[in-house]
Parts: C-alpha cells; structure tokens; sequence
C-alpha cells in the first residue's frame, strides 16, 4: 500500500514535469522562462525598481576635501529630486 502511494506520487511529479516540459516547447512557455529566469524585457517594455535605496548616512566632516564630497552630494539629490518630479524614474546612474 506504501509502495503504491509512493508510486503515485511519483508519477504526478513526472506528469508535472512532462506538463512543464511541453509548455516550455511552446513559444509564450520559452518567453516566459526567459523573463522570469533570465530577466529579459520585451523592447518596449521598462524594469521599474520596486524598493527605494536605503537612506545611508552622508555625514562628512566640515573640511576640506569632504566640503566638495558633500557639494557634489547635494547637486546629485536636487537633480534626482527634479527628474522625479518631471515623471522620470532614474534607471541609470548620473552622468556629469
């Protein structure tokens, strides 16, 4: 009796697998293993980041160098700041 629950259980884990492996044969199977595993977007389509960055501490010392680390800094966060403002979400880094 064992056996033969173990023997069903086995045959639904390869009935699955089977299931699985005919729909990745087909082409909305193949798209969605590559989105989902692999990450890829269609060429209209944007990755959107879902968590914010953590607030780090940006606490420098009132000297220089740190003065123009702190300068640069601030520019950084009012540009951000205005890009989102305008309905722009910053997927790449800065450029000076």
């Amino acid at each position: 009796a064992q056996r033969e629950s173990e023997y069903r259980a086995y045959e639904d884990v390869v009935e699955t697998l089977q299931d699985q492996i005919l729909y990745l044969k087909t082409p909305e199977g193949l798209r969605d293993a590559i989105r989902t595993q692999l990450g890829y977007l269609q060429p209209n389509e944007r990755r959107l980041p879902m968590m914010d960055i953590p607030a780090l501490s940006a606490t420098l010392p009132e000297r220089w160098p740190y003065t123009l680390v702190s300068g640069a800094l601030v520019v950084r966060t009012i540009e951000v700041a205005d890009r989102r403002a305008k309905g722009e979400i910053p997927l790449q880094p800065l450029t000076p």
